[in-house]
Formats: C-alpha cells, structure tokens, sequence
C-alpha cells in the first residue's frame, strides 16, 4: 500500500458499537472513466469526419448543376441556342435546369420568328416597285430602298448623309407636310414636288404614317413616295386640248343659237317653227354638257374651302329653275336656316343639278327643300313625289354617264353632284319617298 492512492468507504454500525471501512486503489475506479472519455473523443472524432464527407458530398450535388446553368447561360449569350443541359433529379436544381432549357428553345424559337419576319419585310421593303422610305422627324434619312434611289438620282450612300427637307421644290412643303401627317397620324396620296439630282421636278403622291416611340412621341415618318410626273403631264395636256374644244364648240354653239332664234322670229309656219325649236334645243343641250363638262373638271381638282352659307346657296339655285318649274306646275317649298359650311363657289352645282333633274326627270307636283344641322355637318334634304328612281339603276346612280333608259339627259349631273360634294369632305345618300318619289341627302361639313 505504499506510494499508492486509494479511496476509502467507511461505514459506522451501532449494533456492535463499531465500524466497517473499504480500501478501493484510484488506478481501479479511473479506469472505466477513462475508457469511455476515450470512447467518447473517437466517436466525436468519426462524428467530425463523417460531417465533412456528407458535406463535401452535398456542396458537391449543388455547385456541379449551379456550374453547368452557368456554363450554358454563357453559352446563350454568345449566341449557341442549341446548347442544352443535362437534366437532373427532379429537386429544385432539376426543375431550374428543366426551366432554362425550356426558355433557350422558345428564345430559340422567338429569333427563328424574327429572322423571317425581317426576311419578308426587308423582301417587301427591297422589291417595291415604289420608293419607300424611313425619315427621323428631322428629315434625316434612316433607309430607302432601290426604287427611292433610281426615282431621285442619288445613291444609298448619298442618301443617307441627306436630309428629306432638301428634296423639297419648295421648303415650306416639308412644314405642310408635317402638320398635317402629325394631326392625323397619316397622310395618303398627298401631293408634292421633289427635285431629283440632276435638277429635275417630280410630281409625286406621298402616302406616309409617323413613327412614335414607346411614350407615343412622334420621332419619324415611314411611307411611299410614288411618281406621277408623266400622269400629270398628260392630264395637262388632256385639260389644254378640253378647253382648246370648249372654246371653240361653244363659240360655233353661240353663233347657231344666235342665228336660230332669229329664225324663230321669222315668218314661218308652225311646223318650221317647231324644226327650229328642236334644233335650239339640242345645240343649247350641247351648250349645257360643255358647261358641265367644265364644272366636273373644275370640281376634280384641290380648292381651298371658304365659308358659305347654305341658304344663299340654295336659294340661289331655286331662282335659277324657278322658272321651269313654274312652266311645268311643280311647287318648290324652302324649310331651312342659314349654317354656313365649307365649299367653294361650285356648292351651287350640287342643288341646281338635283333641282333640274327633279323638274325634267321626276314628273313630279312640288319639291321640298329642308335643311338642319347633324352633328358635325349640315344635312341638306331636297324632297320629290314624283315617280321615283328605276331600281336598275340605283346603285350607279352617281357614276358617271349613268342615266335612266328613256332619259335624254348626259348622265354628267349625279355624278357631278357627288364628286362636288365628295371634294368638300361631305357625302350624299339616295331614298325613296315614303308616299312615292325620291329624296337626296346632302351632307356638307360644318364651318368651325
């Protein structure tokens, strides 16, 4: 027992007045301690290292997917959208994987898509027989296809360094132009004059739309630009040679009416006087399709609109056939006020062309003329009861040379009726009368 550590138990015990000790050495009570301390450290020990396997396996399992979606993102970006990546397990990293394959093909098929529809516009663009182009709101020329180079003499390169307001005859056309395409949002065969290379002056249509950017400003302008110099030239010719015709037909016109009604004043006999009436008629009928001929022309081309008012127009034109009427017992009533409305001073052709049709065609007893206001325009009624219009010919009643079968007439006055009223901005309608006969509505735009 010496130089040894024990540990001792010591018990009292009454009934023999003594006491009961256990000596125990330390080494023997330690050494089950020890054991399992040491026990404890190996397990922690194979604890740790079984944790940084697991993990090393579990960063493992998500950096290698992170790795390949970055890998293909890159390969997207450079533009190889027939890269895909392997498909994983069906956890969150599988279905982010599943995902971005399914976006790379609709990207795919998105530029697919683009490609060809800026195939077919570019093919469009290019194989217009038309000069098409693309301006900033500045005039700087963005595009123009080959017909624009070959219509101005410039080539593409030249064309690109210039600006639109120079190809203008005159500058303050560009100004025109532009108000009125930014009021309306378009303009359609809008007439200019451009000046090509070589210094000569076209005669062109410009049917044009704006260019707005996400915000609805106007930064462009985009259309066609079609050539018309020839056409134009040839209706110049056309209109000298119709008025060379006139001039001349309406001077011999005047000269044989002339020399027939002093004829008629002559001593003849009842059946010369009637041959003579017939022939005054027929040459002053001639007299007449010249005058319209003229006013349709006239009535074909731009005019600026001034204010008129509608019931001197149409009062006027009641005076002119008043007494035709009265010869053949027609009744003209006037129910009307006073608008004024844009027109010319041809506005008067529209009522006396329908007045002198209702008295000469209609066989009717009395004409009504109405007039009152329909929002922006004012309607214009002019009311018949006589006999009412074929049905054969009522939907080409306003086309030119149209007229009824047994009609002596030219078939020029409908026709120039709505071309006049067309010219102003206005529209006409045809019906029937309710108790028999015919009604035409004339619809002129408003003065504001």
């Amino acid at each position: 027992m010496e130089g040894g550590k024990y540990y001792v138990a010591y018990a009292p015990i009454r009934e023999i007045n003594g006491s009961i000790a256990f000596l125990i050495e330390e080494e023997k009570i330690m050494q089950p301690i020890i054991s399992l301390r040491n026990g404890v450290y190996m397990a922690i020990a194979i604890l740790g290292v079984f944790g940084i396997i697991l993990s090393l396996i579990f960063s493992k399992s998500i950096t290698t997917p992170l790795e390949k979606l970055q890998k293909g993102a890159e390969e997207v970006a450079k533009g190889n959208l027939d890269y895909k990546i392997e498909k994983g397990g069906r956890d969150e990293i599988g279905m982010v994987t599943e995902a971005f394959n399914k976006m790379v093909q609709e990207l795919k098929k998105s530029q697919a898509e683009l490609k060809e529809s800026e195939r077919r516009y570019r093919e469009l663009f290019e194989g217009s027989k038309d000069a098409v182009y693309i301006t900033t709101k500045d005039g700087k020329i963005v595009d123009v296809n080959k017909a624009f180079e070959e219509l101005f003499g410039y080539s593409k390169k030249e064309l690109l360094k210039m600006n639109a307001r120079d190809m203008y005859l005159k500058k303050e056309d560009r100004e025109k132009f532009q108000k009125k395409i930014e009021k309306n949002g378009f303009v359609k065969d809008y007439e200019v004059k451009f000046r090509r290379k070589d210094g000569k002056v076209l005669d062109c249509l410009l049917t044009s739309n704006v260019k707005r950017d996400s915000n609805g400003k106007v930064i462009g302008y985009y259309g066609i630009i079609r050539d018309v110099t020839e056409i134009k030239e040839a209706q110049r010719k056309i209109e000298a040679y119709n008025i060379l015709m006139r001039h001349d037909i309406n001077n011999r016109n005047q000269i044989a009416i002339g020399y027939l009604e002093i004829l008629r004043d002559m001593n003849l006999t009842e059946e010369q006087k009637e041959y003579v009436e017939r022939v005054l008629k027929v040459v002053k009928a001639s007299q007449n399709l010249l005058d319209r001929v003229r006013v349709l022309n006239k009535a074909r081309e731009k005019h600026r609109l001034v204010r008129k008012n509608i019931e001197e127009v149409v009062r006027k034109a009641i005076r002119e056939h008043a007494h035709d009427a009265i010869k053949k017992g027609i009744r003209i009533s006037y129910n009307g006020k006073g608008i004024d409305v844009m027109a010319d001073d041809m506005a008067e052709n529209i009522f006396s062309n329908i007045l002198e049709n209702a008295i000469t065609h209609s066989e009717c007893s009395k004409i009504a003329i109405s007039i009152e206001e329909k929002n922006d325009f004012c309607k214009v009624s002019i009311e018949d009861d006589g006999k009412g219009i074929p049905k054969e010919i009522r939907d080409s009643l306003f086309l030119f040379g149209v007229k009824g079968k047994d009609s002596p007439g030219s078939g020029l006055g409908l026709h120039l009726v709505k071309t006049i009223v067309e010219g102003y901005g206005g529209f006409i309608k045809v019906r029937d009368r309710k108790n028999g006969g015919t009604i035409f509505d004339v619809y002129l735009k408003k003065w504001k």
